[in-house]
C-alpha cells in the first residue's frame, strides 16, 4: 500500500490527474556485496565492492488501467542500478506498453524481455547471478554478443504476445527489429530482425520449457561487420521440486553464420547445466550448479571447451531481504586474455527487494 501511494504521488507530480484511474506501483532490487576474482590466465586477482551479485539491482515502475470487458492497458518501465558508484539510473532493462486480457492474452510493444530471456532465467537458480555456473560459460562464437537465449536476451523495436496459461502451458512469441535502416548505400546495408518463441509449463512441482530464436540479416554488407548475421538458438529445460531438493537441468545450442563471408562460427556449439537447491532450514538454502560448454571449432587463444561449477548459500533475513555467499570456478583450455582461462570467484552480500 505504501509503495502504491508513493507511486501515485510521483505520477501526480508529473501529470496531474492523468494517472488517477491507474494502478501504478514502484518496485526494485538493491543488491551489493564483496567479490574477489582470480584470473589464472593473466595471473591477476582483484577485490571489488559490486552491485548486483545475486540479482541485478534495478528500479521499476509498472501499472495497469481497467478498460472494461476484461481488457486492461499495461505498462512497465525498468532500469538498471549500479549502486556501488555515482551512476544514476542506468540502461533500460525493459520499456513497454500494451493491452492485456485474461481470456486472450497480452500484447506488448517496446524494448522487451525475450522468450530467450525467460528461458535462461528459469533454467537454474543462479542463472542471473554473477556466481552462476551457466552464466559464466558464454558462447565464444557469439562474436558480437547478440544471442537471445541468455539472461540479457532482450529485443528492441519489438512486439510480443504472451498467451493465457491453460492447463499449466503458455506460449510467448516475439518479433524485434534489430535495425530499422533501409538499403540506402553501396555497402548493401540491410534490415536486421529477430524472432523468438517459447513454450512454458508449470504445474505443481514440475516445470519445463522450450525455446527457439533466430536473428537474421537480409543483405550481405556493412551490417555483417556489426551484427552476427544469422544466429540460431535452441533450448530445452526442466525441473522438479521433491521438497527435500529442487533439481533442474537445461540444454541449449548456438550457431552463428556470418553472411559477409558465408563462414559458420561455432558449428552448433552447445551448453548444458544441472542444478540443485536444497533447503537446510526455514530460511536457508544451499545451491549447487555444474555447467559444461562444448565448442566445435576451438581456438586455444580465444575459445575452447570449458567447465564451470558453483556453490552458494542464501539466507532469508525477512520476506524481502536475503544474505548470500558463494563460490564459482571456471576451467577452460583458453590460454590468453585477461578474463579467460581458469577463473575463480568468491562473493558475499545482501539483496533487498521492494
Amino acid at each position: 500500500m505504501q509503495k502504491k501511494l508513493i507511486a501515485l504521488a510521483v505520477a501526480g507530480l508529473v501529470s496531474g490527474g492523468a494517472f488517477a484511474q491507474s494502478n501504478v506501483s514502484i518496485y526494485g532490487i538493491v543488491d551489493a556485496g564483496y567479490m574477489n576474482e582470480n584470473y589464472d590466465g593473466a595471473d591477476k586477482s582483484v577485490s571489488k565492492i559490486n552491485s548486483g551479485i545475486l540479482s541485478t539491482s534495478r528500479l521499476g515502475f509498472k501499472g495497469e488501467e481497467a478498460l472494461g470487458n476484461g481488457l486492461k492497458a499495461v505498462f512497465n518501465l525498468e532500469y538498471r542500478l549500479d549502486i556501488d558508484s555515482t551512476s544514476s539510473i542506468g540502461a533500460a532493462r525493459q520499456q513497454n506498453v500494451g493491452l492485456s486480457s485474461d481470456t486472450y492474452g497480452t500484447v506488448l510493444a517496446g524494448y522487451l524481455n525475450s522468450a530467450g530471456y525467460d528461458f535462461a532465467n528459469a533454467a537454474s537458480p543462479l542463472a542471473a547471478s554473477a556466481l552462476g555456473a551457466g552464466k559464466n560459460l558464454k558462447f565464444a562464437s557469439d562474436k558480437n554478443g547478440v544471442g537471445l537465449v541468455n539472461v540479457d536476451g532482450r529485443l528492441q523495436n519489438a512486439v510480443s504476445y504472451v498467451s493465457p496459461t491453460f492447463a499449466g502451458f503458455n506460449v510467448v512469441a516475439n518479433h524485434g527489429r534489430i535495425t530499422e535502416t533501409a538499403n540506402t548505400n553501396a555497402n548493401g546495408q540491410g534490415d536486421a530482425y529477430a524472432n523468438a518463441i517459447g513454450l512454458n509449463y508449470a504445474n505443481g512441482p514440475l516445470s519445463a520449457g522450450l525455446v527457439y530464436a533466430k536473428q537474421s540479416l537480409k543483405d550481405k554488407g556493412a551490417l555483417a561487420t556489426t551484427y552476427s548475421s544469422d544466429v540460431e538458438e535452441y533450448g530445452i529445460r526442466g525441473g522438479y521440486d521433491f521438497g527435500v531438493a529442487k533439481l533442474q537441468a537445461a540444454y541449449q545450442t548456438f550457431e552463428n553464420k556470418d553472411n559477409a563471408s558465408d563462414k559458420v562460427y561455432g558449428d552448433r556449439d552447445s551448453k548444458w547445466i544441472v542444478a540443485a537447491t536444497v533447503p537446510v532450514s526455514a530460511a536457508g538454502k544451499i545451491i549447487g550448479e555444474y555447467a559444461s560448454l562444448n565448442v566445435k571449432n576451438p581456438d586455444a587463444a580465444k575459445y575452447a571447451d570449458a567447465k564451470s561449477w558453483s556453490l552458494a548459500y542464501t539466507h532469508a533475513l525477512s520476506k524481502r531481504t536475503t544474505a548470500y555467499a558463494g563460490y564459482n570456478q571456471v576451467n577452460s583450455d583458453v590460454t590468453a586474455g585477461k578474463d579467460v582461462g581458469d577463473v575463480k570467484r568468491f562473493a558475499f552480500g545482501v539483496r533487498h527487494s521492494f
